[in-house]
């Protein structure tokens, strides 16, 4: 995945993250980051996983 957009998806509902995270894993344009709290998605941009 070289030219993949990156998407951060940040919900506390555990069915929910996956479900968005399988639907996006079909499309290849897409590379999705999955957590669980608004604190963790802050950590993650900044760690650059975004």
């Amino acid at each position: 995945m070289t030219n993949s957009r990156k998407i951060l998806i940040v919900d506390d509902d555990a069915e929910l993250r996956e479900a968005l995270v399988e639907q996006l894993a079909l499309h290849e344009e897409f590379e999705s980051i999955a957590v669980d709290s608004g604190s963790k998605g802050v950590q993650a941009a900044k760690a650059g996983q975004i």
